[in-house]
């Protein structure tokens, strides 16, 4: 079960993926660095990885997760921020030392498009292309997922408060997304990514 991780904004950001699977089962080095060493032997549950994940990316023995009202993550004392994700095989996790953060990992599935209306507004469903449609669904749905992270107060709708501007679907690439929301408003860049039949939706930063 190794670990994968990359920094992805200078030295302020590193994104963890860990595989859950059989130690015999080799994860694709394909897109981000593989880190053997780390979690070796162990099996434990989606949430159990996803704190786990943070030890491997910190580079700390002892981190305590705990959560605030809205039940948003954070590491004790400490300033930092974080995000955690799961889904089928995979657990993910960000760690950003001065920004807030938000990650969605998602197992791709047709049945997305049945419940697309649920969380895409007219405007994004006009720029989808017939030929991607699940791979943008799932784009667009972790894009939102991850900035309601993000934003971490709760009482968020996917339709109305989160934007998805126009993007080109590619095996991997950036996105803007919008927040509006009452008297707050903010724009920022997200990556995506396709790997083994899961897309990963991450924050950047602001523009």
């Amino acid at each position: 079960m190794p670990v994968e991780y990359t920094k992805i904004t200078g030295e302020n950001q590193i994104v963890g993926l860990w595989r859950l699977e059989d130690e015999e089962k080799e994860v694709s080095e394909e897109v981000l660095f593989s880190s053997q060493a780390a979690l070796q032997g162990y099996r434990k549950s989606h949430s159990e990885a996803c704190r786990e994940l943070i030890k491997v990316i910190t580079g700390w023995d002892k981190v305590k997760i705990v959560k605030d009202k809205f039940g948003k993550p954070h590491i004790e004392n400490s300033k930092s921020h974080i995000s955690f994700s799961h889904s089928g095989e995979y657990a993910a996790a960000i760690y950003n030392i001065a920004d807030p953060v938000g990650i969605d990992v998602q197992e791709i599935k047709k049945k997305i498009v049945k419940i697309a209306l649920k969380f895409t507004s007219d405007k994004e469903y006009e720029y989808i292309t017939p030929q991607h449609q699940i791979e943008m669904l799932h784009v667009i749905w972790g894009a939102k997922e991850a900035m309601f992270k993000k934003y971490g107060k709760g009482g968020v709708l996917f339709k109305e408060h989160i934007f998805v501007h126009p993007f080109t679907c590619e095996e991997k690439g950036h996105i803007t997304v919008s927040f509006l929301k009452e008297n707050q408003e903010e724009t920022c860049t997200f990556k995506y990514q396709f790997h083994d039949n899961y897309c990963l939706v991450y924050s950047t930063c602001h523009l």
